[in-house]
């Protein structure tokens, strides 16, 4: 379905986040950051790429990378909560 809409919207972050979202849910964490990367080349300002990025280095068992991208997700937004929540 997120493959289908980025034929043709290819310059649409939302719908690689989106995809990155799914991907994650799948256990698919290659294809997840890619998407989540192509996600921020889209929108470098974009709290839910910093996020999803985290979420994905966090699968990994990486939680030093995860706690840098939540930590640039809170400087892009210190008013969304997601952030405070996933560095609890």
């Amino acid at each position: 379905l997120f493959e289908r809409g980025l034929e043709t919207r290819s310059k649409n972050a939302d719908l690689y986040v989106s995809l990155g979202s799914a991907r994650l849910r799948q256990g698919k964490l290659v294809s997840a950051q890619e998407a989540f990367e192509s996600a921020r080349n889209l929108d470098p300002e974009s709290v839910a790429v910093e996020i999803g990025l985290g979420n994905v280095s966090l699968s990994r068992g990486d939680t030093t990378r995860a706690f840098e991208h939540y930590r640039e997700a809170k400087a892009l937004d210190s008013d969304d909560p997601v952030p405070y929540i996933n560095l609890g």
